[in-house]
């Protein structure tokens, strides 16, 4: 953007009206459908900054922070591609960073069925397998083919 003076809109570049479109458009938006296995892949802004903290200065720029919890079927390809389509014709920066890769353990996998079953022998409850919730340390292992719960 171009910081100015609000008494002169017209000398000034306010990157938050440019990203206004494009904010509708990220917010919330499903990167895919979802699968048995896992919810759908959903960009999640975390923060958004732009400004001095000033109600008669436009901002030079805007930082905008999201998050995707991604299943398998989501790469970070995907998002960056999502991405410069809807910013297409914007000034931007893009800074991609992937924290973590997506795994699927098999339920038939030996592990899991004891580890149910002993869930099942000491609480009297049927354990619920799924993917919610946030990462598991299980990640770094997962990534090396070590079969996790």
């Amino acid at each position: 953007g171009k910081q100015g003076h609000v008494a002169y809109p017209e000398k000034c570049i306010n990157p938050v009206h440019d990203f206004a479109p494009v904010l509708k458009l990220l917010a919330g938006f499903d990167l895919d459908p979802g699968s048995a296995e896992f919810s759908p892949s959903k960009i999640v802004i975390t923060d958004i900054r732009g400004g001095m903290g000033v109600c008669n200065v436009t901002p030079n720029d805007l930082k905008l922070m999201f998050n995707v919890r991604n299943s398998p079927d989501t790469s970070l390809e995907d998002v960056k591609s999502y991405v410069e389509k809807i910013c297409h014709g914007l000034n931007y920066e893009l800074e991609l960073k992937q924290s973590s890769e997506a795994f699927l353990t098999n339920i038939d996998n030996k592990i899991v069925q004891k580890m149910n079953e002993s869930v099942q022998k000491i609480t009297h409850e049927v354990p619920e397998l799924n993917t919610k919730g946030g990462t598991s340390d299980a990640r770094y292992f997962a990534k090396y083919g070590v079969k996790v719960v």
